[in-house]
C-alpha cells in the first residue's frame, strides 16, 4: 500500500540526522568538544525550523504544522500560553480539531483545560494517556505488550500494531512516565525481524530491535551511538556478516539505558536490516 515504505524512508530520515556529523563514530576517537559543537549547530538549525513554523501557526491558526516533526514536541511547552489560548476554543468541533488536541496534550494546561478534554468523548487515546488518564494508559501498555509478544511476520502487521497505534509517540512523548520508558526500552529485547513488504523480492528482512531504537532516537532524543554509528557500520548486512563490532556497539547501548532510564537490557537482536540497501528520501 506503500505506507509502510514512505513510513520507514520518513523514519530512516528522521533519526539518521547525525549521520553528516558523526562519520567516524566507532573508528576513531570522537572529540567531545567537537561533537558538542556540531550537536549546538543541529539543535540551531532546527530552533530556526521551528520557529518559522511556529510563525506559519500564528498567520494560518493550523496546528497540524506543530506536531510535523517530532523534534518539535519539546519545544512547544515553552509556548504553552500563546498556543493553548489559540486553540482551546477549538477542541471539539472546528477544522483540524484533532491536532488540536494531540498539540494542547502537549503544552503545560490549567486542571479546567484538562478536564475538558478528559470528558470529550472523541478525545484519542494518546491525548487521553498523556493528560494522567491511567484507563487510557493502561490500554497503552497492553496494546504495546500485545505487539511485542505476537509473532510480526511483515511490514504490515508492524504497521498495523505499532504505528498506526502510535505507540511509540504515545510512549516516549505523551505518557513519557518511567514506566512508559521502561516498558517501551525492554521491548527492544526482542529477537524478532519481519519481512518489508514494500521491497521486490528477495525482501529485506527488518528487526523489530530497529524500529523502536529508531523511534526513541527520534522522539525522545539519543546519544551518537543510537545515531549515525550504526547508519554508517551496521545498517544493511549480508546474512552472518555482522561480528565483534556489531555486539559492542549492543554492549554500548545496554550500558547508556541503564545509565540514563535505570533499565537493564539484553539486546540480541541478530541485526537491524539485512539485504540490500537503499537511502531515505530527504
Amino acid at each position: 500500500m506503500g505506507t509502510n515504505k514512505r513510513k520507514i524512508k520518513n523514519l530512516l530520515s528522521a533519526i539518521f540526522t547525525f549521520a553528516a556529523f558523526f562519520p567516524c563514530y566507532g573508528q576513531t576517537k570522537v572529540d567531545i568538544e567537537r561533537v558538542n559543537k556540531l550537536i549546538a549547530t543541529r539543535d540551531s538549525a532546527v530552533d530556526a525550523r521551528f520557529e518559522a513554523d511556529l510563525n506559519y501557526f500564528r498567520e494560518s491558526g493550523e496546528s497540524f504544522i506543530l506536531i510535523s516533526r517530532p523534534e518539535y514536541y519539546k519545544r512547544l511547552r515553552s509556548y504553552s500560553q500563546e498556543i493553548r489560548e489559540r486553540l482551546f476554543p477549538c477542541y471539539k468541533k472546528c477544522k483540524g480539531s484533532e491536532n488540536n488536541r494531540r498539540v494542547l496534550a502537549l503544552l503545560n494546561l490549567p486542571q479546567y483545560m484538562k478536564d475538558s478534554l478528559l470528558n470529550f468523548k472523541y478525545t484519542e487515546l494518546e491525548v487521553r494517556a498523556g493528560l494522567g488518564d491511567t484507563a487510557a494508559q493502561r490500554e497503552v501498555y497492553d496494546k504495546f505488550k500485545t505487539f511485542i509478544q505476537r509473532d510480526n511476520q511483515t511490514s504490515d502487521e508492524v504497521y498495523e500494531y505499532l504505528h498506526k497505534e502510535k505507540l511509540p509517540a504515545i510512549m516516549l512523548v505523551y505518557i513519557g512516565s518511567d514506566e512508559s520508558i521502561r516498558m517501551y526500552l525492554e521491548g527492544m529485547n526482542s529477537i524478532d525481524v519481519y519481512e518489508d513488504m514494500d521491497m521486490p523480492e528477495p525482501r529485506n528482512k527488518v528487526s523489530v530491535f530497529m524500529d523502536l531504537i529508531g523511534n526513541y532516537s527520534a522522539y525522545y532524543g539519543g546519544p551518537v551511538i543510537t545515531n549515525s554509528f550504526y547508519y554508517d557500520r551496521f545498517l544493511y548486512t549480508e546474512e552472518g556478516a555482522l561480528g565483534e563490532a556489531y555486539q559492542a556497539w549492543l554492549r554500548e547501548l545496554e550500558k547508556y539505558f541503564e545509565d540514563r532510564h535505570g533499565v537493564k537490557l539484553n539486546i540480541q537482536a541478530p541485526y537491524l536490516i539485512q539485504g540490500w540497501e537503499y537511502y531515505p528520501e530527504h
